[in-house]
């Protein structure tokens, strides 16, 4: 299939940083709870804990349900604009390898970067340092989960493979 380019062709998905943030925000309401009941009496600040945390965790909950546009596919590269981890355009030749894992209707697409120091300073502060962590022992520095099985794989496929990006792929 030839997938016909526009300016900014969408890859629609879901954030997986939201459900990062849910589970941490889900431990930290869970351990503010249970300090809130021990207190005798009831202390403001745990409290204000379980409050704040309660919705953080709701927020990012559904925030990893909805549906957004992971990034666009562009002449010049790709666009990541997912609300976890917004790099920007990160140029064919800068990637090394993209695989697509097929995990039941939602694939998992990775992508390995041809230096992820050069690509990570792009980061903001926080990021940058989290990142680090976690891209030094990693091969794919980076993943995305996808709507579903449809015209966007092989979209992504394709015009990665014109671009001379290798595509690794689990599907059929």
């Amino acid at each position: 299939m030839v997938f016909p380019m526009s300016e900014r062709s969408p890859i629609y998905g879901f954030s997986r940083g939201y459900d990062s943030l849910s589970i941490i925000s889900l431990v930290a309401l869970v351990i503010s709870i249970s300090i809130t009941f021990r207190a005798n009496p009831v202390s403001i600040v745990p409290a204000a804990g379980v409050v704040g945390f309660a919705l953080i965790f709701s927020y990012s909950w559904s925030r990893g349900r909805k549906r957004h546009i992971l990034l666009y596919l562009i002449d010049d590269g790709i666009e990541f604009v997912d609300p976890a981890i917004a790099l920007g355009l990160v140029r064919w030749e800068e990637l090394e390898e993209i695989r697509i894992y097929a995990t039941l209707a939602r694939p998992v697409v990775a992508f390995a970067l041809q230096n992820p120091r050069e690509v990570r300073r792009r980061l903001p502060f926080l990021m940058l340092v989290f990142s680090g962590l976690i891209w030094g022992i990693r091969r794919y520095q980076f993943t995305i989960q996808l709507d579903n099985l449809d015209d966007q794989v092989s979209a992504l496929s394709s015009v990665a493979t014109k671009k001379g990006v290798p595509v690794v792929s689990e599907l059929a």
